[in-house]
C-alpha cells in the first residue's frame, strides 16, 4: 500500500485525531516574583512645580550663638525672671572677659575701677585643680592646733582659760580671732578661668556669690551678689523661720532676735487691723522705728545679703553687689564694693526705703513639730487663706 504524502490528507489527519499530531511545545516566560519586604525604598517623583510645606522650626534653632548665651530660652520650665537676668548678666561677664576691644575695657574700668584696666577673669569656683599645700612651719601649725582647740571647746572648758595670765589670754585671743578670719575667707587662687560658656556653672542656694571674677591688673577677688531689677523685686532674705539657726541660741543673729519679734509683732498688729497688704515698705509703714529695731533689722539684712542663710554662714560669701537694670547691657549696670563690714551695713541701710517686709507661709514647719512653738511669736493666722504665716521674706525694690 503506498500512501501519499499530501498537505490536505496530513491537516485532515490533525483534525481528525489530534492527539497523534505532537505539538512543539513553547517556553511560558514567567514574570519575577514581588519581594514580601522589599529592600529598596519606593521614592516617589516630586512635580518640581509643586512647592514643598516647609516644617516648623523652633526658634532655638534659629538663634545664632551669641544670642543663645545673651538670651536664654525664656520657655525653660524652672528658670524665673530673676534667674535668667542672673543667667543674662555671667555670659556678658564671660563675653566682656574675653575682649581686648579698648571700648570694652574701658565699661569695665568704668565698672569696676582701675583695677579692671587690664580686665578680668571669670572663675568656676566649684572647679578647683588640686594644689600643693606648703610645708608649715612648726609655730604655725602650734598656734592654728591651739585656734582649733579654743574654738572647739564648750563651756565647761572655759576655767581652764581663766587660770592663765591676761596676757596669754589677749594673744591666744588674737591668735583664734585672725586664724578664724583666714579660715572662712575663701581660696579662689586654684580656681579654673571659665573660657567658655559650657564651663559656668550656676552658684548654689548657699552661696551669696552669683559670681566670682579676679581683675587681672591686682588679682583682686570680686565675689558679687547679682540684683536683677528688670523683673518683680529680687529677694534679700528668703522665707525664713524664726527657728532657723541663724537665729537660735548661739546663732549669729541670736541677739538681734527679740528686736526682730517687736518689729514683727508690730507688722502682724497693722495686718489684723486691715491697714497693710501682706508686703509692706517698713520705712513708709513706720517711719517714726526704734532706732534699736531699726539697727538689728540692718544688721540681719546685712547678714543674709552677703553673709549667710538661715541655716549656716556661706562658703562663698559676696564682698560686692552688682545691681542689673538691662542685663545684656553693661552701661546699664551699678557696681558697689562692699568688702569692709562698714561698706555693707553703709549700704544696706542706703536701700533701707527700699526694702519691702512680709511674712509667708512657705517653710513654715508643722504644727506637730517642736520647732512651731519658737515660730509662734511671729506667726500670723491668714483669715483668707487660712495658713500660718511666720516666715520672714525680704525683698528690694527699684
Amino acid at each position: 500500500m503506498v500512501l501519499i504524502e499530501s498537505p490536505l490528507i496530513q491537516n485532515a489527519v490533525e483534525e481528525v485525531n489530534p492527539i497523534l499530531t505532537p505539538k512543539t511545545p513553547t517556553k511560558k516566560t514567567r514574570s519575577p516574583r514581588k519581594p514580601k519586604n522589599p529592600t529598596t525604598p519606593i521614592t516617589p517623583t516630586i512635580d518640581p512645580v509643586t512647592p514643598l510645606v516647609t516644617p516648623k522650626v523652633s526658634k532655638r534653632v534659629l538663634r545664632s550663638s551669641t544670642d543663645a548665651k545673651l538670651e536664654p530660652v525664656k520657655d525653660k520650665p524652672g528658670v524665673n525672671k530673676g534667674e535668667e537676668g542672673e543667667n543674662i548678666t555671667v555670659s556678658k561677664l564671660l563675653e566682656l572677659s574675653k575682649s581686648t576691644n579698648p571700648e570694652n575695657i574701658a565699661k569695665l574700668t568704668k565698672l569696676f575701677g582701675l583695677d579692671a584696666s587690664q580686665g578680668i577673669e571669670l572663675l568656676n569656683i566649684y572647679d578647683k585643680s588640686p594644689k600643693k599645700s606648703p610645708k608649715k612651719s612648726p609655730s604655725k601649725s602650734k598656734k592654728t592646733d591651739i585656734a582649733k582647740e579654743e574654738t572647739e571647746t564648750d563651756d565647761s572648758d572655759s576655767s581652764s582659760i581663766s587660770d592663765t595670765s591676761t596676757s596669754s589670754i589677749s594673744s591666744i585671743t588674737s591668735t583664734i580671732s585672725t586664724t578664724v578670719l583666714s579660715e572662712s575667707k575663701p581660696d579662689y587662687s586654684n580656681c579654673k578661668v571659665v573660657t567658655e560658656e559650657s564651663e559656668i556653672t550656676k552658684a548654689v542656694s548657699s552661696s551669696k556669690a552669683d559670681c566670682v571674677i579676679r581683675l587681672r591688673l591686682t588679682g583682686r577677688i570680686l565675689a558679687i551678689s547679682i540684683k536683677c531689677m528688670n523683673g518683680g523685686k529680687p529677694s534679700v532674705l528668703n522665707h525664713t523661720p524664726r527657728s532657723a539657726p541663724v537665729f537660735s541660741t548661739g546663732g549669729v543673729l541670736n541677739s538681734e532676735v527679740s528686736n526682730l519679734d517687736k518689729l514683727i509683732g508690730l507688722l502682724n498688729d497693722e495686718r489684723k487691723a486691715g491697714n497693710v497688704n501682706e508686703e509692706i515698705n517698713v520705712s513708709n509703714v513706720f517711719p517714726d522705728l526704734d532706732p534699736k529695731i531699726k539697727n538689728s533689722l540692718i544688721k540681719t539684712l546685712v547678714y543674709f545679703m552677703f553673709e549667710g542663710t538661715g541655716s549656716s554662714k556661706s562658703k562663698n560669701p559676696a564682698n560686692s553687689v552688682l545691681k542689673v537694670s538691662a542685663p545684656g547691657d553693661i552701661d546699664t549696670w551699678e557696681f558697689v564694693d562692699c568688702g569692709l563690714q562698714e561698706e555693707k551695713e553703709a549700704y544696706v541701710l542706703s536701700l533701707y526705703s527700699k526694702f519691702f517686709v512680709s511674712l509667708i507661709n512657705k517653710n513654715m514647719p508643722a504644727k506637730s513639730k517642736p520647732t512651731y512653738n519658737v515660730c509662734v511669736p511671729w506667726i500670723f493666722h491668714d483669715p483668707v487663706s487660712k495658713k500660718d504665716k511666720g516666715c520672714l521674706h525680704v525683698r528690694l525694690s527699684k
